[in-house]
């Protein structure tokens, strides 16, 4: 610009105040309608939440037979491992620190068995990336009843905390306890005594009435639908013959079937079940005897399967010269305490069932990833 060049008039100052409002609200308007979503949940204060799972139950959720470092107790073990008393302490437990001989109160290891990776939920937990006691605690008890984790029951405190955790899944194994032991060593076991699979089942069906077991177990289930964005995953049991036992084969199947049913008709008829309450079952522990449709290598003998009991049963199995037998070499079930608990390869069978239910339902949202 030149001194010759006539200045322009000077703009009043009313003017230029109204052009740069009516910029300034075109700018921010252009600014608010391209991001809408700014987040209105960071308004709310949202904040990322890392996935929470929480395990419950009896001894094959607590991983009964392993010890604080991952080793299998040893048969010599096994008379100072057994539960004590009313109020089990879940020595002998993958989950917790108290070995052989431990008394006083319950207790869990500080990881809760993570880093062992014994128990069906460990397992599982470590496959979905979790870590870390917000996102991970097994705080079953080996030895622990229904009535133990009702209302009333010494280990409700404990349940209560469970909800309070406010977890996305819970998984348990309850049920069992205490009918196991009145089949294997109490009264019950009369009724191997029965002369026809009726009876049998009428006389086991006895005793799971007595014991309130699907009642007490929907209690349970329906107390951890109280935190509002748990789902609740309950496992079958697994087939295991005992080595000592005064029930043959046969009869065991009906025994864990019967189990299996009672727990089956609690869990289906809670409310939720389907949508917040499932249940899943590990694949079948083949005994290795018939009737079945897999024929053995070894003697051609049609049976349900190369045998996944453990090496003392299938020991006693073999030598029963009234039925065939097919042994196998993958073993799914301790010999500790005379083949009753899965090993860490039978509580991947229960594992892998979680983790196929999980994956479906997408309740994980992909492994690794937060939910908000």
């Amino acid at each position: 610009m030149t001194g010759s060049q006539p200045l322009a008039p000077a703009r009043p100052p009313h003017q230029a105040t109204r052009g740069t409002v009516w910029l300034l609200v075109v700018c921010l308007a252009l600014v608010v309608t391209s991001v809408p979503a700014l987040a209105g949940p960071k308004r709310l204060g949202a904040a990322p939440r890392s996935f929470r799972m929480r395990a419950i139950g009896d001894s094959v959720t607590a991983g009964f037979g392993f010890l604080a470092n991952g080793q299998e107790m040893s048969v010599l073990d096994l008379p100072f491992c057994i539960p004590p008393g009313a109020a089990p302490n879940d020595r002998c437990s993958s989950n917790s620190p108290d070995g052989p001989g431990a008394g006083g109160a319950v207790s869990w290891l500080p990881d809760y068995g993570l880093a062992g990776n014994v128990s069906w939920a460990a397992q599982a937990a470590n496959t979905f990336g979790l870590s870390g006691t917000t996102a991970f605690q097994n705080r079953a008890v080996s030895g622990s009843t229904p009535a133990n984790w009702a209302a009333g029951g010494y280990l409700h405190p404990t349940l209560e905390g469970v909800v309070g955790d406010d977890p996305d899944l819970t998984v348990m194994t309850l049920g069992a306890n205490p009918l196991l032991s009145d089949f294997l060593e109490g009264s019950g076991a009369l009724c191997a005594f029965t002369f026809s699979d009726a009876r049998l089942r009428a006389c086991l069906n006895r005793y799971i009435q007595g014991q309130r077991v699907g009642p007490l177990v929907q209690e349970v289930v329906e107390e951890l639908l109280a935190a509002p964005r748990n789902h609740v995953v309950i496992s079958l049991y697994h087939l295991a013959v005992p080595s000592v036992t005064l029930f043959s084969a046969h009869q065991i199947g009906i025994l864990f079937d019967s189990f299996n049913t009672a727990i089956t008709g609690a869990v289906q008829t809670t409310p939720g079940y389907g949508t917040r309450v499932f249940l899943i079952s590990p694949p079948r522990f083949f005994v290795g005897r018939g009737p079945g449709t897999y024929v053995c290598p070894a003697n051609g003998a049609l049976v349900d399967g190369p045998s996944h009991q453990s090496t003392v049963s299938q020991d006693v199995l073999a030598a029963n010269i009234f039925y065939s037998f097919c042994a196998g070499d993958d073993p799914w079930i301790i010999s500790a305490d005379t083949g009753i608990h899965p090993n860490r390869d039978g509580y991947a069978q229960f594992a892998a069932a979680l983790e196929s239910l999980v994956h479906s339902q997408g309740w994980l949202g992909g492994v690794g990833r937060t939910r908000r």
